[in-house]
């Protein structure tokens, strides 16, 4: 039988808080995502896309903190998106955004049934 090392149980005192170093992490992360919402504004500039948002949870606060995008979507990608392939990441976006696309589809029909007249209806029915 393999011999237990004599540290196993044992335990000692963490402290966790709000310290002086929890302070200066969240400044550098706001910080590098004042950076990153300069760069999706330059890169979506006078474009109307939603953004989804994919992070782990508690960065969430703080780019919101950080974001001037108009069109960031309410929900988000949860969990570490490096564990997920680029693949993964677009299909749990179109998932997510599929009210959203939904809802754009039925405004447009809306539009060209009222832009075209009443014959409108018998051609998308």
């Amino acid at each position: 039988m393999p011999k237990i090392p004599d540290q196993v149980g044992k335990q000692q005192a963490v402290f966790h808080g709000t310290g002086a170093k929890e302070i200066d992490k969240k400044k550098i992360i706001l910080n590098y995502f004042h950076k990153l919402n300069r760069g999706i504004n330059d890169f979506l500039k006078n474009q109307n896309a939603p953004l989804v948002l994919a992070c782990v949870d508690y960065l969430l606060a703080i780019y919101k903190e950080a974001n001037t995008y108009k069109k960031i979507y309410d929900m988000y990608i949860s969990g570490n998106p490096d564990s997920l392939s680029n693949d993964e990441l677009h299909k749990n976006a179109v998932k997510i955004l599929k009210p959203f696309f939904e809802e754009s589809y039925k405004e447009s029909i809306n539009k060209f049934r009222e832009l075209s007249g009443k014959n409108s209806k018998l051609l998308l029915d």
